[in-house]
């Protein structure tokens, strides 16, 4: 899935170098390079705190070739309203998508998978990795000890809402580097981002 449209991506900032899709249908890999000629890294992105305002912009040299009938498994994502803290709700099962290890030391995927994450509350949240769930959120620890590995960063976390709209609710961001199926992942929260999103897409958009 891809968020914003076909010509803007949110990402982590260690992840703005090219992207690369793969999409598997049937029995035949397709895979193509998409080229970013604009990234719009936030200001007030730091390593310290954990990576706090862990977000960029991505422009992309050209549209996504988004449709249903050429290529049906990306579709655009839409945002969240901007503040948003109560979707998705805690233990809501959301969808996470990178090419992160499928094992604790493994080697990245050659190509995306998905893994389904219940959201983790924000009190559990901030227990584990002392985050402020302002602009952070966590998801995964599951039964099945499944979550975001190494790898993983820049990925979309999407959600479902009432309407059966697909929303962009996190970025994945980092998780625990000897136990990653073991706690939560965190991710930064899109919805503390939306103003910032829209105000620098407007910035570089030109208009006929």
């Amino acid at each position: 899935m891809l968020s914003v449209d076909s010509d803007w991506g949110p990402t982590l900032v260690d992840k703005f170098i090219g992207w690369f899709a793969s999409v598997l249908e049937f029995d035949e890999l397709r895979s193509w390079y998409l080229h970013a000629n604009l990234i719009v890294i936030h200001p007030d992105y730091s390593r310290d705190e954990l990576w706090h305002n862990d977000i960029a912009l991505l422009r992309l040299e050209e549209p996504v070739p988004v449709s249903a009938t050429h290529i049906p498994e990306i579709q655009a994502a839409k945002l969240p309203k901007q503040g948003e803290t109560r979707f998705p709700m805690d233990g809501q099962n959301c969808i996470m998508k990178g090419w992160g290890c499928t094992m604790n030391g493994g080697i990245v995927s050659s190509i995306a998978r998905e893994v389904e994450l219940p959201k983790v509350s924000d009190s559990d949240c901030t227990r584990y990795w002392s985050v402020n769930t302002i602009d952070r959120l966590c998801a995964g620890y599951n039964l099945a000890a499944m979550g975001i590995c190494s790898g993983d960063s820049g990925g979309p976390l999407v959600c479902q809402n009432r309407d059966l709209d697909w929303i962009q609710v996190g970025i994945a961001s980092f998780t625990s580097a000897n136990n990653p199926g073991n706690v939560p992942g965190v991710f930064t929260r899109v919805s503390n981002y939306v103003t910032w999103i829209e105000d620098t897409i407007n910035m570089y958009t030109v208009y006929d």
